[in-house]
C-alpha cells in the first residue's frame, strides 16, 4: 500500500467530532500498539504530515549527578517481532488464552443468567428456540440472510430448498437450519474475537450454550486472518448448493460483481448485477449470457419456499452490512491478538484504510433491500453521534459518512 490515506474534511461537520476523535484514537492505537513497517501515513486532510521514522530524535541533556534506583526511568517495552499477516500467532496461549472457559461476549453473559434461573429459553414455534433467542440477544428478524450454498457444519441439510437462515446484530450471529438438532452461534469477545456455540433445540434438553472447538478448523484459517473469525464467501453452485467456484473473502472492498454467490438475495441493484440467487447449470449460463437476470427480485417464491422461514426476505441492504462487519472484526481482532502477543505486521495499516472505506467501489446506481432492516438500522445506536456512523447511502456507497460503525462498538471501545 502505497498510497495515503486521507480522513475526509466533512468529518469535521458538527456531529461528526466525536468520530473524528475515536478514528483519532485509531490512529494513535496504531503507533503505540504496532508502528507501520512502511512511511505511509494516515492523516487529516489539510494537516501538515507528522515526521517520519528516520527524523532524529531530540537528545536528552545528560543529569547533573546520577539517577538513583528510584528515580530510574521504567524499563522501555521490547519491540514487537515483525511478522505478516498472514503469519501465524499463537492465541491460545496466554496472555490471550483463547480456549479458557472465561467469555465476556453476549452469549456467555446470557449463559451465566440461564445457569442462575434469571432467564428461561424455551422452544417458541416450528423454528424452536430461535424466535425467544433472538428476542433475548436484541436480533432483529429484519436481519435475515439466507445462504444455500453447503459451507457449513449442516452442509447436508442445506440446499436452495432449505437454505441456512442468519441473524445479526453488531456482536452476535445466529443460524438456523430446518431439520438441524442446534442453533448455531457466534459472538465477538472484546478480546478473544470471535466464539462458537451450539444451542440445543430439543426442548428435552437444558437451554444452555456449548462452545463448539471444531468450528476453529474453518473459522482461524487464513481467510479470517489466521485468528478466529467469521467468514462471508461468494461461491457459484452446483443444483443442489455445492459449490464450484468463488470467493473466499468478500467485504465492501468486493465488486458488486463478484458478490453473493451461493445466497439469496432480495432487493435493487439496477444495472448492477451480483451472483445472487444462481445455481445448477441453467441459471449460471443464463447470467453468463444476460448478467442480471437474477437480480432485482423482491420475493424469492420462483427459487426456494420461505414459508417455513421467520421472513420471506435475503436483504440486500443486510447482506452489505453483514459483509463490511464480519471482516472489520477480523482485522480489530487480529490488532487485538498483535498487541497482546507483542507482534507486529501492517494489520494496523489495513484496518484503518477499511474502517474509512478507502477501497470501496462506487456505486454506480441506488440500492435498496426488502425488508425493514435499512429503517432499523440506524437506530441500533444509542442517541448522539453514534447514529451518525449508521447512516446509510446506498446511492454511491454503503455509509453517508466514510467512517465504520465499528469504531462506536465494545470491540473497538
Amino acid at each position: 500500500m502505497n498510497s495515503t490515506v486521507q480522513v475526509p474534511a466533512r468529518l469535521l461537520r458538527v456531529g461528526e467530532r466525536r468520530a473524528l476523535l475515536l478514528l483519532a484514537t485509531a490512529m494513535l492505537l496504531a503507533t503505540t500498539w504496532c508502528p507501520p513497517l512502511s512511511g505511509n501515513m494516515v492523516q487529516a486532510a489539510e494537516q501538515p504530515e507528522a515526521p517520519s521514522e528516520t527524523t532524529a530524535p531530540t537528545e536528552r541533556a545528560a543529569p547533573a549527578e546520577a539517577e538513583s534506583p528510584a528515580d530510574s526511568p521504567p524499563a522501555e517495552r521490547p519491540a514487537p517481532r515483525e511478522v505478516k499477516l498472514t503469519d501465524n500467532i499463537p492465541w491460545g496461549q496466554p496472555p490471550i488464552d483463547y480456549h479458557s472457559t472465561a467469555a465476556a461476549d453476549p452469549v456467555a453473559r446470557l449463559d451465566r443468567l440461564l445457569a442462575s434461573g434469571d432467564v428461561s429459553l424455551e422452544p417458541a414455534g416450528p423454528q424452536g428456540r430461535l424466535v425467544p433467542l433472538l428476542r433475548l440477544l436484541e436480533i432483529p428478524q429484519s436481519s435475515q440472510v439466507l445462504v444455500f450454498s453447503k459451507t457449513s457444519v449442516n452442509r447436508k441439510l442445506i440446499s436452495p430448498a432449505s437454505p441456512r437462515a442468519i441473524y445479526f446484530n453488531d456482536e452476535v450471529y445466529v443460524a438456523w437450519v430446518e431439520g438441524a438438532g442446534s442453533l448455531e452461534i457466534s459472538a465477538v469477545d472484546p478480546t478473544k474475537g470471535a466464539s462458537f456455540y451450539v444451542l440445543p433445540q430439543n426442548e428435552q434438553t437444558p437451554a444452555r450454550f456449548r462452545r463448539e472447538r471444531s468450528c476453529l478448523a474453518c473459522h482461524a484459517g487464513a481467510t479470517s486472518l489466521n485468528v478466529p473469525g467469521h467468514l462471508v464467501r461468494s461461491f457459484v453452485t452446483r443444483e443442489d448448493g455445492s459449490p464450484v467456484s468463488g470467493y473466499s473473502r468478500t467485504s465492501h472492498e468486493t465488486l458488486l460483481s463478484r458478490r453473493f454467490g451461493g445466497w439469496f438475495v432480495t432487493g435493487q441493484t439496477g444495472q448492477q448485477h451480483h451472483l445472487g440467487n444462481l445455481f445448477g447449470t441453467e441459471a449460471v449460463n443464463g447470467h453468463q449470457q444476460e448478467p442480471g437476470r437474477y437480480c432485482n427480485l423482491d420475493d424469492l417464491s420462483a427459487l426456494t419456499d420461505t414459508s417455513r422461514l421467520l421472513t420471506p426476505h435475503s436483504d440486500l441492504v443486510a447482506l452489505l452490512v453483514l459483509q463490511h462487519q464480519l471482516h472489520g472484526q477480523n482485522l480489530l481482532t487480529r490488532a487485538g491478538f498483535e498487541h497482546l502477543l507483542q507482534v507486529r505486521s501492517d494489520v494496523m495499516e489495513h484496518l484503518i484504510r477499511y474502517l474509512l472505506f478507502h477501497d470501496e467501489p462506487a456505486l454506480t446506481e441506488p440500492v435498496a433491500g426488502t425488508s425493514p432492516f435499512a429503517k432499523e438500522f440506524p437506530l441500533r445506536a444509542s442517541p448522539g453521534p453514534g447514529r451518525e456512523l449508521r447512516q446509510l447511502d446506498l446511492h454511491h456507497r454503503l455509509l453517508k459518512h466514510r467512517l465504520s460503525w465499528l469504531i462506536d462498538t465494545a470491540q473497538f471501545r
